[in-house]
Formats: structure tokens, sequence, C-alpha cells
């Protein structure tokens, strides 16, 4: 796994991690989402997507070898981000006794699709895993597709400074992962162009050990 890039973000911890080989990986993974899409109807309890599709939340228990993979990676990279959470808030007594557990569904946006904004109620951390993003370079300039972070703090609405902002712009790049409190609102932007924006969205809980 590469080493994982934190970013301040209003402030609260953010982080990127990228997959070593993430072609091979996503290409199993486009197939089966593709797969799984043809043989089920579009998830629509409480979804907040627009022109898309999201599976069931039980993708990630299908006993195949890509997502035996995936989960590697993703129990890999939460590990990460509790080690450095906990390092940065003086709580490292507290590591050894966490173990984590979480869920994950497939969404695929296609042109002029996109989510609403929302937060994730009753986790601890929402994770965005980015399988492919199919659009045109010149569309990603323009915020196609993009993943768009919403400053959490309530105190900002008074005290709005010329050098912040309250909103962060972030595109997805096939293989990366992104890992953020689940407190934080967030939305994806409309996607402009043909092609399709697949991503897998988990969702984290960490509980100590009994």
């Amino acid at each position: 796994m590469d080493e994982m890039r934190i970013r301040s973000i209003f402030p609260t911890i953010f982080a990127e991690i990228d997959h070593p080989e993430p072609e091979p990986l996503n290409a199993n993974l486009l197939q089966f989402i593709h797969r799984i899409r043809d043989e089920m109807p579009s998830e629509q309890r409480a979804t907040t997507i627009c022109q898309g599709w999201r599976s069931r939340s039980d993708l990630l228990e299908h006993d195949v070898p890509e997502i035996q993979a995936l989960r590697k990676f993703f129990d890999q990279s939460i590990r990460s981000y509790l080690n450095y959470w906990t390092s940065q808030t003086g709580a490292q007594q507290v590591l050894p006794r966490l173990k984590h557990r979480y869920k994950g569904w497939a969404v695929i946006l296609s042109e002029n699709g996109y989510q609403h904004q929302h937060v994730h109620s009753r986790t601890d951390l929402t994770g965005v895993y980015c399988v492919d993003h199919a659009t045109d370079r010149d569309s990603r300039d323009n915020g196609g597709g993009a993943l768009t972070l919403v400053d959490p703090r309530t105190g900002r609405l008074s005290t709005r400074t010329t050098w912040e902002t309250d909103l962060v712009n972030l595109q997805p790049i096939p293989g990366r992962l992104f890992l953020f409190p689940s407190f934080v609102a967030h939305r994806v932007e409309a996607v402009v162009g043909r092609g399709e924006r697949v991503t897998i969205n988990i969702d984290v809980l960490a509980v100590e050990r009994a």
C-alpha cells in the first residue's frame, strides 16, 4: 500500500489512499458491478442518487476474489487512518482495543447523474473508492463528477474569511480511496460528458473489543 497522505480540511482528518496496483483490480470490479446491476434493480431506499444506480449494501459480502482483494485494501487503509487519528488526539492507548466493521455498496452515475448533499448517520467514517471515472479530462477539470465536501463547523457561518472556502471539490481517481468523518456533509456534482462514474462507498464503525 502506498503512503497515506493527510490533508487538513476545515480542519478535520481527511485521507487519500491510493491502491498500489488498481488497474487489474478495478477491471474485475467493474465487470462484477455491471453484472450485479444487470441482475437487480437499483436500491431505492433513502437514496440521494439522481440519474444513477445503487446496489444493495451487501456488495462487500460477496465471496469473489476481487471483493476479497478490495476488502484487504480497505482493512489496511482503515487501520492506518485510525492509527493516525488516535496519535493526533492523544488516544493511542485506545487503538489496540479498537476493531472496525463496515458495509459497502456500489454507485454508478451516468451523464448528468449526481448525488444530493447528505451525511451518513449511525457510523463513524465514510469512504469513497473510485473504480472508474470515464469522463474526459476537460469535464473533470470543470468539476464534473467531483466529490464536494462541506465545512461542518457551525461557527464558520458567522466568520467567513477571504482566505478560506466552505466547499472543497475532489476529483475521484480510479484506485483512490477517500476516508473522512461521517459528520462531514458531501455531495457529488453532476457528471459531464459521456461515460460512467463508478464508486464503491463504505460506512465504517469503529468499536472497542468486548
